[in-house]
Formats: structure tokens, C-alpha cells, sequence
């Protein structure tokens, strides 16, 4: 099992990414012109952006200590769950405030997920091994997201 992991955690990184990379690229094509959400101002269309930064920086000062109270598969599971309801909430949103809910849920699904991810990596590599574990974190997610 020990050998399966570096592979299962890669695979989690990758869905991680591609989640990413799927929800805000439909969010901005809802808000261009002609999407179902055209936004007037800067200000409104650029509220699921700051809230999804908002809600990962203060998700990001909660994953570390449950991963090392609770271990890291269960920080992966809460971002899971976290994020388990944003394609639905895009899907069938009838106002704007539920898109911008929505991204609230996925910062903290991309923190959870993401920082359980990075611990992993750690604990696989090695504290020897720090850099090559989040290279090969931030190149398998960023070509989760570029593919997405």
C-alpha cells in the first residue's frame, strides 16, 4: 500500500486542480457578456474572486493544526465536503450572492485539500526531500488546472 501512495495523492492534487480550474472558469464565462450573470461593475464581478481568497487565507490558519489534530485524511475529507456542493450551488444559482457562496466554498475546499496535499507530499518525501515534494505538488496541479 505504501508504494500506492505517492500516486493516490498525486491523483488528489490532480482532482484538486481540475476542480479549480473547472468552477472559476465557468464562473468568469457566467460574467461576460451574454452569460447568465452579466456584471455591471468591477466591484460585483470581482466579489467571487476576493471572496474565494478570503475564505482560503482563513482556511489556511485552520488546516494545519486539524491535519496535525485529526491527521491529513481527514483535512482532505472536510475540504472534500466543503467543496462537494459548488458545482450544484453554479449550476442552479439564481443570483449572483449564490455564485460568490459558492466560491466561499470552494476557497475552503482549495485550501483543505490543497494544504492536506502538500502535508502528504512532506510526509511521503521527506523533510530531505522538501523541495522536490511541493515542486511535484505545484506542477501536478497546475497542469490539473491548465487541462481543465
Amino acid at each position: 500500500m505504501r508504494r500506492l501512495q505517492p500516486a493516490l495523492w498525486a491523483l488528489l492534487v490532480a482532482a484538486t486542480g481540475w476542480v479549480m480550474g473547472s468552477v472559476e472558469l465557468t464562473q468568469a464565462l457566467m460574467t461576460t457578456a451574454g452569460g447568465r450573470f452579466e456584471t455591471a461593475s468591477g466591484l460585483r464581478s470581482s466579489a467571487f474572486l476576493v471572496s474565494f481568497g478570503l475564505s482560503k487565507a482563513a482556511s489556511n490558519l485552520v488546516v494545519g493544526w486539524l491535519a496535525d489534530r485529526a491527521g491529513r485524511r481527514t483535512a482532505m475529507a472536510v475540504g472534500w465536503l466543503a467543496g462537494a456542493a459548488v458545482a450544484p450551488m453554479i449550476h442552479f444559482a439564481q443570483t449572483w450572492e449564490v455564485v460568490v457562496a459558492s466560491d466561499v466554498l470552494l476557497g475552503i475546499q482549495q485550501s483543505f485539500c490543497w494544504s492536506a496535499g502538500i502535508f502528504a507530499m512532506l510526509d511521503l518525501l521527506g523533510p530531505s526531500r522538501r523541495g522536490l515534494a511541493i515542486g511535484l505538488l505545484e506542477t501536478l496541479g497546475y497542469i490539473a488546472i491548465a487541462a481543465s
